[in-house]
């Protein structure tokens, strides 16, 4: 593992016995490693990526219709290949 810095936390009995559960259960490797992903889900959650607003990108996502099939990548490459080419001209 790269660079870590070492943090003294404390934990009530049942959240340490939970966090030596997932390690027991092989949930997780280590302590450490239990601890490390609840930092991340955490700052995640900080950084705007809740359960409640990626519910609410689902929901906008849903919102839009129907999904539409995909077009495969060599028809679409077909269809967009002068246009590509000649944005290629025009930028050199």
């Amino acid at each position: 593992m790269s660079r870590v810095e070492k943090i003294s936390i404390a934990l009530t009995p049942l959240l340490a016995q939970s966090v030596r559960e997932a390690v027991e259960s092989d949930d997780y490797p280590t302590t450490s490693e239990v601890v490390r992903a609840a930092v991340r889900e955490w700052s995640d959650r900080r950084a705007g990526l809740s359960d409640r607003a990626l519910a609410e990108a689902w929901r906008e996502g849903l919102s839009t219709g129907a999904p539409r099939a995909r077009e495969a990548r060599e028809d679409f490459l077909i269809r967009n290949l002068p246009r590509l080419e000649a944005d290629l001209v025009r930028k050199d």
